[in-house]
């Protein structure tokens, strides 16, 4: 169980902070909710402490490091990998999970994907990848942010510009660049 004023991950809505614990007035007095601020939007979200969804507590500040350092390290796969349109099909899975590693994963894939399709000269990725890039930064960033104690728009600055380095060297290493 968790307690006042723990930051967790709980499903999609990304970092949340425990305001409270107890009984709701209008419900069950017998059950026993948690009152929860997502920390980067202005609702409240009552679940039981019995909940189904989705939720655990934020990283530790060490793990946030090691994950930015995965961030970095650019996987000479990924390049072969974003062009696939099977890594499509796991988008959701990868979301669904809110796994740390999953999420860094699915940002590295679709940063690549964006690259290459502005080295072929196309304006961008498709709706879907932005959509599903944009949820993920949403979800890891937040989580990155607080421990850290870094602005979400900080953090995704940081891997952005660390992405788009590991990519142009890898395109000029391997003579892909214009």
């Amino acid at each position: 169980m968790y307690h006042v004023d723990d930051y967790v991950i709980y499903g999609n809505n990304g970092v949340c902070q425990i305001q409270s614990i107890g009984a709701l007035p209008i419900l069950d007095q017998d059950k026993q909710y948690y009152t929860l601020t997502p920390l980067f939007s202005t609702e409240t979200i009552y679940t039981p402490t019995d909940t189904t969804i989705f939720m655990r507590p934020v990283m530790a500040q060490e793990e946030a490091h090691q994950l930015l350092n995965e961030v970095y390290v650019f996987i000479e796969d990924i390049a072969e990998q974003c062009t696939s349109i099977s890594i499509d099909d796991h988008y959701e899975d990868y979301i669904k999970s809110s796994g740390s590693k999953d999420l860094v994963y699915l940002i590295k894939v679709i940063h690549a994907k964006r690259f290459l399709a502005i080295q072929s000269g196309k304006k961008t990725i498709s709706l879907r990848d932005q959509q599903f890039l944009k949820e993920a930064e949403k979800l890891l960033y937040g989580e990155i942010a607080i421990v850290t104690g870094s602005s979400k728009d900080g953090v995704k600055h940081k891997v952005d510009s660390r992405l788009e380095e590991k990519m142009t060297a890898y395109l000029e290493e391997h003579e892909l660049g214009s």
